[in-house]
């Protein structure tokens, strides 16, 4: 797995990032709740 983001056609080729088996965009909604979850915790406390 790449870290994102990911700069497509330098870092990594599109066939990888849109492919079949591409977890990208499952990766990018467990980025989203853990940044969620650190926002919350600094700005609600």
């Amino acid at each position: 797995m790449h870290c994102l983001p990911a700069k497509r056609g330098i870092e990594v080729s599109s066939k990888v990032i849109d492919g079949e088996r591409s977890v990208v965009f499952q990766q990018a909604e467990n980025r989203l709740y853990t940044a969620m979850a650190v926002f919350s915790y600094f700005f609600e406390n």
